[in-house]
């Protein structure tokens, strides 16, 4: 009892972090599967009926998502509602009501023949009802089982009214939705055919549910019609990246709305396609602020034909870009989708493109709201003639500085192979003419060695 009053009297914020603390480690609490109780369980269970600020903390924490299983092959009434504890679970605690994430795995064809709609219809009077919900999570699956009904789709009149049921009573179980993600998941040997006539209709109508929208692909469907209009967010998780053309055309689709815009691989030549059009002129994405692209496909820097890339005559189709990353490496021979954007780019990352000292000063100049480089190390071929190791500080201060005033972090790795002393000499000459410089990352296996070096110069030159 001593305990129990103890707890009635601790501020919220404790008990928030006593709640973060234990969830891991009472499985009762936390896990109805478990049979015999804990030692975090027995402390903890009486809690819940003396202790609203408990309740609320473990409410907070552990009914923050709903996530339900609409999928033709689910188990019946398969509602997974994640680690919610049992104790909150009766009549006095409705659970759904304290969800601010609604979590939906559908199968397509459950919503081709209705029986999605007739899952949520069945359920108990409010028990579907998600007031606090802000954020809808909606992943699109194809089972194997699911591909051998590819042959007994419904006729399109019987297809499109179960559709627009769906999406309106999905709109009625969490009305204050305001991000909308939908991601595309395939569990069958042939992933193409997830593309069924009507599954751009069925993504349509769910991408209006909110006013964020996020796509997100595994792979990449043959065909979504019609298109989705007003995507903030697309992603496409898949590193084989061939054959992303419907992708490609989707962003290009997108850019008036499009912020983020991520590949995990992608063809060479879709990049060209992503920012011009068939006639010549550019695409532009007025507000696009996060560009990746992971590996490159049928690219080879050594083969200049194969870096043939567009030429805008001042024009340029990111006028807005802050993040910019590719990953393998950067296909283009100049600068040129991005010119006259150097004061907008903050983070520019490079990780297998080699730069020496001198490469990221002539960077960062270009670029004064740089504050984050990732690249590649690499040692200088040569150091200002006539000026000896001594005076270096003296000429880069003279020559470049102040530069870089929110330069803060310049990232880079595989410097094993060139002497750490002349990797840590160009660290510390970097910081004397960028003010703001605060450090250097390297990977973990070379920290201590690097570290090392950087106590050592410097206790060494006072």
């Amino acid at each position: 009892m001593r305990t129990l009053s103890l707890f009635q009297i601790l501020p919220s914020h404790a008990i928030e972090l006593i709640v973060y603390h234990v969830a891991g480690s009472s499985r009762l609490l936390f896990d109805d599967d478990t049979e015999s109780p804990d030692e975090y369980t027995v402390l903890l269970m009486p809690l819940l009926s003396v202790c609203r600020d408990f309740r609320a903390a473990v409410l907070a924490r552990y009914c923050r998502i709903h996530t339900l299983n609409l999928t033709l092959f689910s188990d019946k009434g398969d509602d997974k509602r994640l680690l919610w504890p049992a104790q909150l679970r009766g009549i006095g605690f409705p659970t759904q009501l304290h969800a601010q994430e609604l979590g939906v795995t559908l199968g397509v064809f459950s919503v081709y023949n209705g029986t999605a709609l007739r899952e949520l219809l069945r359920a108990p009077h409010g028990d579907y009802l998600f007031p606090m919900a802000r954020s809808l999570k909606v992943m699109l699956t194809l089972t194997t089982q699911e591909q051998c009904l590819l042959a007994y789709i419904p006729a399109a009149q019987d297809i499109e009214p179960n559709i627009r049921a769906f999406v309106q009573r999905i709109r009625l179980m969490a009305p204050t939705t305001r991000k909308v993600c939908i991601s595309f998941q395939s569990h069958s040997d042939d992933e193409s055919q997830f593309a069924t006539p009507h599954s751009g209709s069925l993504v349509a109508q769910l991408s209006q549910l909110g006013d964020t929208i996020e796509h997100r692909y595994d792979y990449c469907p043959m065909h979504l019609e019609p298109s989705p209009t007003g995507i903030s967010s697309l992603v496409y998780m898949n590193w084989s990246g061939y054959n992303s053309d419907l992708l490609v055309e989707l962003a290009r689709h997108n850019a008036p709305t499009l912020r983020t815009l991520k590949f995990c691989s992608i063809e060479a030549e879709s990049i060209s396609q992503l920012i011009q059009n068939v006639d010549g002129s550019y695409v532009q994405y007025a507000y696009l602020r996060v560009l990746k692209f992971g590996q490159l496909l049928n690219w080879d820097e050594e083969v200049q034909e194969q870096q043939s890339m567009p030429v805008f005559s001042g024009a340029t189709p990111f006028p807005k870009l802050r993040h910019l990353s590719f990953t393998s490496g950067y296909p283009f021979d100049d600068d040129t989708p991005f010119r006259g954007e150097y004061t907008c780019i903050l983070v520019l990352s490079l990780p297998f493109m080699p730069m020496d000292l001198w490469g990221v000063i002539a960077l960062v100049k270009a670029l004064p709201l740089l504050t984050d480089l990732h690249t590649r190390f690499s040692k200088p071929e040569a150091w200002p003639s006539g000026v000896f190791d001594q005076h270096l500080p003296a000429y880069v201060i003279a020559n470049y500085a102040p530069m870089g005033e929110r330069f803060r972090c310049w990232r880079f790795a595989d410097f094993h192979d060139t002497d750490v002393k002349v990797a840590v000499k160009c660290v510390l000459l970097l910081a004397l003419i960028c003010p703001n410089f605060d450090y250097a990352a390297v990977s973990a296996g070379d920290r201590e060695w690097f570290m090392a070096h950087m106590k050592k110069t410097i206790s060494s030159n006072g």
